[in-house]
């Protein structure tokens, strides 16, 4: 069985940087948000302020920064696996180059 495996480097490359961007996104929420907002909240006093506060205290999660490092982790391995494909093509490319010229 032969045939052509395409895939699109490029896209996947894309769709990498991507995600990336997503990361940098969910990393400043991860890091800033609650405190941020909790502190904008600082002098306002009223119930519904006192349920906000509440309500972000337990916003401070422990498996965000957990899932976040997940998701580096995940676009890390893609990144290789998309390295490793190239050089294999490459490889594999020249290989047949030679034995057709020889």
């Amino acid at each position: 069985m032969s045939g052509e495996i395409d895939i699109d480097v490029e896209m996947l490359r894309d769709t990498v940087i991507k995600l990336n961007v997503a990361i940098d996104t969910f990393e400043s929420y991860v890091n800033n948000y609650v405190s941020t907002a909790r502190s904008s909240l600082d002098g306002m006093h009223s119930n519904f302020i006192q349920n906000l506060m509440k309500t972000l205290n337990n916003m401070k999660d422990d498996s965000n920064p957990k899932t976040l490092n997940e998701v580096k982790t995940f676009a890390v391995k893609i990144e290789a696996v998309i390295d490793a494909y190239v050089e294999g093509d490459e490889e594999i490319a020249c290989k047949l180059v030679s034995e057709n010229s020889g």
